[in-house]
Protein backbone atom coordinates (compact mmCIF):
# COMPACT_ATOMS: atom_id res chain seq x y z
CA UNK A 1 0.00 0.00 0.00
CA UNK A 2 1.24 3.69 -0.48
CA UNK A 3 1.91 5.73 2.30
CA UNK A 4 -1.00 7.89 1.26
CA UNK A 5 -3.28 5.24 1.57
CA UNK A 6 -1.79 3.82 5.14
CA UNK A 7 -2.07 7.95 6.35
CA UNK A 8 -5.72 8.17 5.00
CA UNK A 9 -6.56 4.46 6.02
CA UNK A 10 -5.01 5.40 9.91
CA UNK A 11 -6.90 8.60 10.22
CA UNK A 12 -9.99 7.46 9.38
CA UNK A 13 -9.78 4.14 11.33
CA UNK A 14 -8.64 6.04 14.51
CA UNK A 15 -11.49 8.84 13.97
CA UNK A 16 -14.13 5.36 14.10
CA UNK A 17 -12.39 4.59 17.14
CA UNK A 18 -13.00 8.06 19.04
CA UNK A 19 -16.48 7.86 18.04
CA UNK A 20 -16.84 4.32 19.32
CA UNK A 21 -15.51 5.48 22.42
CA UNK A 22 -17.64 8.64 22.81
CA UNK A 23 -20.82 7.12 21.94
CA UNK A 24 -20.83 3.18 23.15
CA UNK A 25 -17.39 3.18 25.45
CA UNK A 26 -17.77 6.25 27.49
CA UNK A 27 -20.97 7.78 26.86
CA UNK A 28 -20.88 10.18 29.98
CA UNK A 29 -17.58 11.11 30.46
CA UNK A 30 -15.94 11.06 27.70
CA UNK A 31 -17.05 13.42 24.64
CA UNK A 32 -15.32 14.84 21.43
CA UNK A 33 -17.55 18.29 20.87
CA UNK A 34 -17.81 20.02 17.66
CA UNK A 35 -20.27 20.53 15.00
CA UNK A 36 -20.35 17.94 12.40
CA UNK A 37 -18.35 14.06 11.91
CA UNK A 38 -15.12 15.76 10.70
CA UNK A 39 -14.49 16.80 14.11
CA UNK A 40 -13.25 13.23 14.53
CA UNK A 41 -11.12 13.37 11.40
CA UNK A 42 -9.52 16.47 13.38
CA UNK A 43 -8.92 15.14 16.75
CA UNK A 44 -7.80 11.53 14.99
CA UNK A 45 -5.25 13.56 12.91
CA UNK A 46 -4.12 16.21 16.03
CA UNK A 47 -3.55 12.92 17.86
CA UNK A 48 -1.24 11.35 15.47
CA UNK A 49 1.08 14.22 15.23
CA UNK A 50 1.24 13.31 18.81
CA UNK A 51 1.83 10.07 18.60
CA UNK A 52 4.51 11.26 16.05
CA UNK A 53 6.11 13.98 17.36
CA UNK A 54 5.85 14.17 21.67
CA UNK A 55 5.01 10.06 21.86
CA UNK A 56 9.12 9.34 21.48
CA UNK A 57 10.22 11.77 24.02
CA UNK A 58 7.89 11.19 26.20
CA UNK A 59 8.73 7.90 26.65
CA UNK A 60 12.13 8.88 26.75
CA UNK A 61 11.89 11.15 29.54
CA UNK A 62 9.92 8.23 31.23
CA UNK A 63 12.01 5.69 30.68
CA UNK A 64 13.28 5.74 34.56
CA UNK A 65 10.30 5.66 35.79
CA UNK A 66 9.76 2.19 33.33
CA UNK A 67 12.50 0.94 34.23
CA UNK A 68 11.69 1.21 38.47
CA UNK A 69 7.87 0.36 37.66
CA UNK A 70 8.79 -2.82 35.05
CA UNK A 71 7.18 -1.24 32.14
CA UNK A 72 4.04 -0.56 34.20
CA UNK A 73 4.05 3.28 33.39
CA UNK A 74 4.42 2.88 29.57
CA UNK A 75 0.75 2.23 30.26
CA UNK A 76 0.21 6.18 31.65
CA UNK A 77 2.67 7.28 28.21
CA UNK A 78 -0.94 6.99 26.37
CA UNK A 79 -2.87 8.38 28.99
CA UNK A 80 -0.59 11.87 28.83
CA UNK A 81 -1.30 11.16 25.25
CA UNK A 82 -4.90 12.17 25.50
CA UNK A 83 -4.63 14.68 28.48
CA UNK A 84 -2.23 16.60 26.04
CA UNK A 85 -4.66 16.09 23.13
CA UNK A 86 -7.40 17.66 25.10
CA UNK A 87 -5.38 20.41 26.47
CA UNK A 88 -3.69 21.24 23.53
CA UNK A 89 -7.25 21.33 21.15
CA UNK A 90 -8.79 23.03 24.42
CA UNK A 91 -5.99 25.55 24.60
CA UNK A 92 -5.58 26.14 20.47
CA UNK A 93 -9.02 27.30 20.72
CA UNK A 94 -9.58 25.07 17.72
CA UNK A 95 -13.49 25.60 16.23
CA UNK A 96 -13.87 22.12 14.92
CA UNK A 97 -13.47 19.63 17.88
CA UNK A 98 -12.45 19.87 21.33
CA UNK A 99 -12.13 17.09 23.87
CA UNK A 100 -14.32 17.11 26.98
CA UNK A 101 -12.81 14.47 29.71
CA UNK A 102 -15.14 14.17 33.43
CA UNK A 103 -12.44 12.42 35.31
CA UNK A 104 -8.69 11.81 34.63
CA UNK A 105 -9.02 8.06 34.94
CA UNK A 106 -10.79 8.25 31.41
CA UNK A 107 -7.78 10.03 30.01
CA UNK A 108 -5.87 6.86 30.79
CA UNK A 109 -8.49 4.34 29.89
CA UNK A 110 -9.05 6.08 27.14
CA UNK A 111 -5.19 6.27 26.19
CA UNK A 112 -4.92 2.51 26.77
CA UNK A 113 -7.98 1.36 24.39
CA UNK A 114 -6.44 3.62 21.64
CA UNK A 115 -3.21 2.04 22.19
CA UNK A 116 -4.37 -1.31 21.73
CA UNK A 117 -6.62 -0.33 18.63
CA UNK A 118 -3.69 1.99 17.17
CA UNK A 119 -1.34 -1.77 17.32
CA UNK A 120 -4.49 -3.30 15.84
CA UNK A 121 -4.67 -0.71 13.00
CA UNK A 122 -1.05 -0.80 12.10
CA UNK A 123 -1.19 -5.02 11.72
CA UNK A 124 -3.79 -4.14 8.92
CA UNK A 125 -1.74 -1.51 6.72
Amino acid sequence: MGFLFRLIFHILATALVFWLLEQYVFPGSFAIEGNDYMRYVWVALFFGLLNTFIKPLLKLFMLPVQLLTLGLAGLAVNGILMALLAFGLNALEFQSASVVVDHWLTYFVVGIVLGITNTVIHWFS
